[in-house]
Formats: C-alpha cells, sequence, structure tokens
C-alpha cells in the first residue's frame, strides 16, 4: 500500500473543508451585493425623500468638523484615516455606504486629545448631543479600546440609549525603532494581549503603555516607520492586516477635500491605502459596514431628530471659524 496517497475519508475532508469556505464567502458576497442595493434603493432614496444614509454621513461630517477645530485650537495634528480617506480618494467623499468617520493621530498628541476632549465638548455647549467613550473591547468585559466622539438623540421609551447618529473614531500611531517583519504579528499579538490584560487589571494607562512601548521597541520620538495601535483596527483578529508604515509616507501631511472641506491626509495618499486596501480603487466583493442604519430605517422623527443635532453642530463649528 503506498501511505502517500491520502485516503477516501482525507479526500472528502478536503473536498467538504473547500465547498464550506466556498460557501461561507458566496455568502459574503451575496450579503454585500443585498446590502448595497438595500442602501440605494431605501436608504439613499434617489429622488431625495428620506435620504436617510446622508444625515448619517453628515452628522459624522459636523463632528468631523468639530473634532477638527479642537485639535487645531490646541496644535495636535491629525488626519484622515481608513475609510474616509478611502472615500476620499476613491468618490471624493464619504463611500457610499458608509456613515463614520477615522482619523489618525500620533500617540502623543492621542494623549492629549483624551485629556481635553470632554471638556471641549461641555465647553461648547455640545454635552447634550455629543459623547465621548472608548470602544468596547469585544472580549473583555470593562476594557476600552481607541477614542469615539458620537452623537447619541439619548434615550427612547424605554429608557435605553439609542444607537449613534454619527461618530468619529480616532486610532493612535506608534513610532517603532527596530523590528522583524516576519514575526511581528507573533510579537504584536503577544503584547497587545497584555496590554489590554493590563488594562483590565489596573487604572494607569501610562503602566499599561510603558510595558506595551517596551515590548514592541516603541518610541515617542520620530522614527523612520509608524506602527499602528494596539487599539486601533489593525493586527490578527482585526479588520486590518498589520504592517508598518515609512514615515515619510505620512509626514508632513497633506490635504484632501472631504465632504466638501480640506482636510489632513498622509503625505502619499496612493501608498498608504494601498497597504491598507491593495486594489483600493475596486470596490470589494465583500464589504465592512456598520448596522446602526438598519434601526433608524424604521423610525418617523428621523428629520426632526438629525436636523436638530446637525443645526447644534453646525452653529458651534460657524463659530470656530468666526
Amino acid at each position: 500500500m503506498n501511505n502517500d496517497n491520502p485516503s477516501l475519508k482525507d479526500q472528502f475532508k478536503d473536498f467538504r473543508d473547500e465547498m464550506n469556505s466556498y460557501k461561507k464567502y458566496t455568502e459574503e458576497y451575496i450579503d454585500s451585493s443585498n446590502f448595497l442595493c438595500k442602501t440605494l434603493f431605501v436608504d439613499y432614496e434617489l429622488n431625495n425623500r428620506r435620504p436617510l444614509i446622508k444625515y448619517l454621513q453628515t452628522t459624522s461630517a459636523e463632528v468631523l468638523e468639530f473634532v477638527g477645530h479642537v485639535c487645531d485650537e490646541h496644535d495636535l495634528p491629525w488626519w484622515l484615516d481608513y475609510g474616509n480617506l478611502l472615500g476620499a480618494a476613491r468618490h471624493g467623499n464619504f463611500v457610499p455606504w458608509d456613515d463614520d468617520v477615522d482619523i489618525g493621530m500620533l500617540r502623543e498628541d492621542y494623549l492629549k486629545l483624551d485629556k481635553i476632549i470632554t471638556r471641549e465638548v461641555k465647553k461648547h455647549g455640545l454635552a447634550e448631543i455629543v459623547e465621548v467613550g472608548y470602544r468596547p473591547h469585544l472580549r473583555m468585559k470593562g476594557v476600552g479600546k481607541f477614542i469615539q466622539v458620537y452623537v447619541r438623540h439619548k434615550v427612547d421609551k424605554s429608557g435605553k440609549n439609542k444607537p449613534v447618529l454619527g461618530n468619529v473614531d480616532v486610532f493612535p500611531y506608534d513610532y517603532i525603532k527596530e523590528f522583524d517583519l516576519d514575526t511581528l504579528d507573533d510579537v504584536f499579538l503577544e503584547s497587545k494581549t497584555k496590554y489590554f490584560n493590563h488594562k483590565k487589571r489596573f487604572f494607569n494607562t501610562q503602566f499599561c503603555l510603558d510595558t506595551y512601548y517596551e515590548d514592541l521597541n516603541l518610541t515617542y520620538e520620530p522614527t523612520e516607520y509608524l506602527l499602528p495601535g494596539c487599539d486601533g483596527p489593525c493586527g490578527p483578529d482585526e479588520i486590518y492586516d498589520l504592517d508598518v508604515y515609512e514615515a515619510d509616507k505620512m509626514f508632513p501631511l497633506g490635504e484632501i477635500e472631504f465632504a466638501g472641506k480640506m482636510y489632513p491626509c498622509p503625505n502619499d495618499v496612493h501608498h498608504h491605502l494601498k497597504k491598507i486596501y491593495k486594489d483600493y480603487l475596486s470596490v470589494p466583493k465583500s464589504l465592512y459596514r456598520h448596522d446602526r442604519i438598519g434601526y433608524y430605517r424604521y423610525n418617523t422623527n428621523n428629520e426632526e431628530v438629525f436636523e436638530k443635532c446637525i443645526k447644534m453642530l453646525r452653529e458651534v463649528n460657524a463659530e470656530f471659524r468666526k
């Protein structure tokens, strides 16, 4: 008997695994296509009578402008990132089915923003509608990840918070000294796990960061390379693959048009987006998206709720521009 030939049982297992994988991705592709059609014809409404996705995008754009004004006032550099940088480069605006905003910052500036943003929200009279929090860690109850500045129409009749109407997610980047790209994923995952375990046990954020920085050979001083923070969307088991970014491709920051205004962006937008999305000018077969639009689709008072929040944000942003 030739032991090198796979048994019928092994062949069947391989075939079954292949078919399960095919079924999984086929269902994702079909689901994504259905989502796009529904968004276009139900929520976007080409005749503009029920522009639900437009409301979500406009609210997020106004929050972005507010966060940008706060950062500029406190001399905290930032840039459009991920889905919104993609939208700016590919669509000149939001990705049509997207409903929030992503920005990047160096860790030192990120920590400064974390200390002042809640105070700035209150100072400008937005505490009624704008909240500042941290994205909850999916597997660690009570542990937060990155900063989120979001608009919420507070509570419904049951007393529960409603889904957000728009938000800005803020992602930190760290300078990295020496690294081995072949082993970076494993070291990153180990350091990230330790970082969040420390956050669960200790309230001293700086202690958690110091350990993380030591493990990954990170620094606050400029180097040739940047690493997305472990509290962001990159790395094993995350939305995007982990990679290092050349500092001279990021800085000095450039400008790009988004939602009718000019905003900071990486110096080499093409290089940055290619790192994240590969063929970023093509619409993917399987989409990453949020689910909040499904809630507001069945609301009867969307116009009243969104218009109130947008008006408040626009008035504050207009004051900044004076």
